[in-house]
């Protein structure tokens, strides 16, 4: 199953296999992490 960013649509990548958490290798966007295990995302915040 591949998860894609809410925010560019870059496929996200596991941050450590088995672990739940996703993060964008997109470094413009602001999306920075999913848990799949909480269901929490999380953004970097805008200013």
């Amino acid at each position: 199953m591949t998860l894609n960013c809410p925010d560019c649509d870059f496929e996200l990548i596991e941050f450590d296999p088995g672990s739940g958490i996703f993060h964008c290798p997109n470094h413009e966007c602001t999306f920075i992490y999913f848990d799949k295990n909480t269901g929490k995302k999380y953004r970097k915040n805008e200013k």
